[in-house]
């Protein structure tokens, strides 16, 4: 559920994963 929402975001925002993940200071794979 939380998962699926950030996902949503983060494509409406165009962002990678790996550039959300600089945001808010966590590592690429925690946010996969």
């Amino acid at each position: 559920m939380v998962n699926n929402r950030i996902c949503e975001l983060r494509k409406n925002m165009n962002m990678s994963q790996e550039a959300l993940a600089e945001v808010i200071h966590i590592t690429q794979q925690a946010v996969s």
